[in-house]
């Protein structure tokens, strides 16, 4: 292991990455207007970066032997390291180059929109996407690529250690920190904290850190560093840091809703809210107009149309903002109780600060019981039957609305139906009677989830665009002469609506025509499940076309054709397996190749785990925005782990680096099978399907943490490869460095567009299992006999 000077150095640098990493992707996610590709592409770019800091910073440190001029022993008043060659200074610029390049960045997140030249308001394509993700992820990447091998160089240098033993130690030492980082972040500095000021604090506290090995003489910066953190530091306790977040804030606002002013604020677990406006206010649910108030013409006719569409809504259950507008006028019809479903309290108390007078008062009524929860939880912990459920979610192009129009939410909320009289009724993106391409798959993916869970449906086309169910063909109707006399049954009076209303907001030729179309796209059409949740590839694709995207007829390709994807993913380690397997006939094994190869495998392989885990925790249960941190900080905790468990195999021996190789891909392998099964558990077996935030969290951290033991098992068997041919630390860091975060930008590329979205979850992680054993059967044939 790295000695302890060495150590609050490499600490410090994991902290400061993972706190820069998760910050940026949360400001990325905001920027993209919720569209959690966002964390596929920001890591993609984040990886690159890396890759190309490692390789700089190795070019740098070979200009100089590797950094091993001779020192002062360790600690001595005459160690100087300005005298020690580049690594400590490279290692002291990486660490206050990313404290301040990680400040840069969330701002140019929050004004990349203004100066991509996008429209207000309009949707980010994939390629614009991409730049802004590399704009904002490509430079403090680069920085923590840097920092890794000047610290490495640094470490061997200072303490005379073994190239193998040094990478060890740093990788084992910074994923360490990074876990503590996370921590800090997920717990303290999220929720008390406004982005910038938490980013100067995490800036400051890991330079201090850091500044004890510079005092040691290990890296550069004793003085320099010290004042850098004592800068961030008053930046982030003066005005100085909540004006920054106002102005960068107010900034992105502009770019979302030009010529409204930004009102307030806050991040929360879920998202970031945002509500600006005079009169008329808006409110915008990570960077997407998600609702508009107060409009009591609009909320009254819409709220009377849909409790119409229940027979007797006396125990009602709503999720989707009817907290805004629509609920004081539900309270109008004869409804004993009504539960509304809020899953994100902080939005929730923001909103109720700025909504009418009227909608204040219904919220207090004794009739209204408000559940700070998420809903498909509500629905199923149990309780007596409800009359009515109505889910207003937006359209599912996000993760975190697609969870709400899965079969599996749709079979929830029919178990709390009234087998009589319930009624469910959910927003429908479909715009027009006529059917056609993503639409199409979009609406039929709803449809068939929904049919799947109740066994009479009916669809509307606009205005209302509805979907109703139930299991009662006399309560689920939209017979315009039934809902008319429900509603004159009633009693009520009002000057938005009427019952001729009926059959021209639900038009019966339409909705007839529609139903039959959606009933005949079934057929061919994937219901949206949460193992795969088709409406948000196909709500994707469209948001694509709709931007006029050039990777619109790739990701459309890949969905019409899963089988192919996945063979055309496993070509790569197929074809490196057959070379290895001709360089092994020819008594030529190379295992630098193939430890370069395992290496960049298994990155691709943690990666692909990494993402496929967090998306699966977003969709049972909805909170990534707010954990993405803590469950980064568990893989980091498991990368940890598996380093220091391989660390026998860094030792330089070529014997030992074989053996590490064949065990690593031997172990990737065996968890990508594993974690295929879980997934597949989680929608088969209703109760970890029903596990809270806690259980998810839980079970979702455990297996993160096991993916990043099978994602290091096989980094120090590389890096003794390497060292093994006579490398140094720079080498020996840089090497493996490089292949694995090329490897896990493809991937994070590739799992977030196209694998997760066409073939899902859980053959996605299959998938990983078939490239682990490609990647085992190339170790076993380069290690020599």
């Amino acid at each position: 292991m790295t000695g302890h000077a060495a150590g609050p150095a490499f600490a410090a640098a994991g902290g400061l990455a993972l706190a820069a990493q998760t910050w940026l992707l949360r400001e990325l996610v905001v920027a993209l207007q919720g569209d959690e590709t966002a964390v596929g592409l920001g890591l993609a770019a984040w990886l690159v970066g890396i890759s190309g800091g490692a390789l700089a910073a190795r070019a740098a440190v070979a200009r100089d032997g590797g950094g091993a001029a001779p020192q002062a022993p360790l600690g001595s008043k005459d160690r100087d390291p300005l005298l020690g060659g580049p690594a400590p200074r490279a290692a002291r610029t990486g660490l206050a180059g990313l404290a301040l390049a990680t400040l840069a960045a969330v701002v140019l997140a929050r004004t990349g929109r203004a100066w991509l030249g996008v429209p207000a308001g309009e949707l980010l394509s994939l390629g614009p996407a991409l730049a802004l993700a590399l704009a904002v992820l490509l430079v403090p990447g680069a920085l923590v690529g840097w920092t890794f091998v000047a610290l490495a160089a640094a470490g061997q240098q200072a303490h005379r250690a073994a190239a193998g033993a040094t990478v060890v130690g740093l990788y084992v030492l910074e994923s360490l920190g990074a876990l503590v980082g996370a921590v800090l972040v997920t717990f303290v500095a999220i929720p008390l904290l406004p982005a910038v000021r938490g980013v100067l604090a995490a800036g400051a506290l890991s330079l201090v850190v850091a500044s004890a090995s510079a005092r040691r003489g290990v890296i550069a910066g004793r003085r320099v560093l010290p004042a850098l953190a004592a800068l961030l530091a008053l930046g982030a306790v003066t005005p100085v840091g909540g004006w920054l977040e106002q102005r960068t804030q107010a900034a992105r606002f502009a770019t979302l809703a030009p010529g409204l002013p930004l009102l307030a604020f806050r991040d929360t677990p879920y998202q970031n809210a945002a509500i600006g406006g005079d009169e008329l206010r808006s409110f915008f649910a990570s960077g997407s107009l998600a609702a508009s108030f107060p409009d009591p013409a609009t909320a009254e006719q819409q709220a009377h149309l849909l409790t119409s569409l229940a027979p007797r809504p006396r125990h009602v259950f709503a999720a989707g903002g009817v907290e805004a507008g629509l609920l004081r006028f539900i309270l109008q019809h004869p409804v004993e109780r009504i539960d509304v479903a809020v899953p994100d309290r902080r939005a929730f108390e923001l909103t109720r600060e700025y909504v009418a007078p009227e909608d204040r008062d219904a919220l207090a009524d004794p009739r209204v019981r408000l559940f700070f929860d998420d809903p498909r939880r509500a629905l199923t912990r149990g309780g007596e039957p409800y009359d009515f459920v109505l889910i207003l979610e937006r359209e599912p192009e996000t993760l975190l609305a697609a969870r709400l129009s899965t079969a599996e939410f749709f079979r929830a909320a029919a178990a709390r139906l009234d087998r009589t009289t319930g009624v469910l009724v959910a927003s429908l993106p479909v715009a027009s009677v006529a059917l056609a391409g993503e639409t199409a798959g979009l609406g039929a993916s709803l449809w068939g989830a929904l049919r799947e869970a109740l066994p009479v449906a009916h669809a509307s086309p606009a205005p209302q665009a509805l979907l109703v169910a139930g299991w009662s063909p006399e309560a689920a109707t939209l017979d315009p002469g039934a809902l008319a006399a429900r509603w004159r049954g009633r009693g009520i009076a009002s000057t938005a609506f009427d019952a001729a209303l009926f059959p021209v907001l639900l038009p019966p030729e339409g909705a007839a025509s529609l139903a039959r179309d959606l009933e005949r796209l079934r057929l061919t059409v994937a219901p949206s499940r949460d193992d795969r949740p088709t409406a948000f590839l196909h709500a994707f694709v469209r948001r694509q076309q709709v931007a006029q995207s050039a990777a619109a007829p790739v990701v459309a390709a890949a969905a019409a054709h899963p089988a192919a994807l996945a063979l055309l993913a496993l070509l790569p380690a197929a074809l490196f397996a057959l070379a290895m397997l001709a360089r092994r006939a020819r008594a030529a094994p190379d295992l630098r190749a193939a430890a370069w190869h395992a290496v960049a495998a298994t990155g691709a392989c943690g990666m692909a785990w990494s993402l496929v885990l967090l998306v699966s925790y977003q969709v049972r249960a909805g909170m990534l925005y707010g954990r993405i941190g803590l469950l980064s900080a568990l893989f980091m905790a498991g990368l940890a782990a598996g380093g220091w468990a391989a660390r026998r195999a860094a030792s330089g021996e070529t014997r030992d680096a074989g053996r590490g190789l064949v065990l690593g891909a031997a172990l990737g392998a065996a968890f990508g099978a594993l974690l295929a099964g879980m997934l597949a558990a989680l929608s088969a077996v209703p109760a970890l399907g029903a596990l809270g935030d806690v259980g998810q969290a839980a079970l979702h951290g455990l297996l993160l943490f096991v993916a990043g033991i099978a994602t290091a098992a096989p980094f120090p068997a590389a890096a003794g490869a390497i060292a093994a041919a006579g490398g140094d630390a720079a080498r020996a860091a840089a090497g493996p460095e490089i292949a694995d975060h090329l490897g896990a930008a493809l991937a994070a590329l590739a799992t977030a567009v196209l694998l997760v979205p066409a073939l899902g979850l859980a053959a996605t992680a299959l998938l990983t299992a078939g490239i682990q054993l490609l990647a085992l059967v190339a170790a076993i044939a380069a290690v020599r006999a």
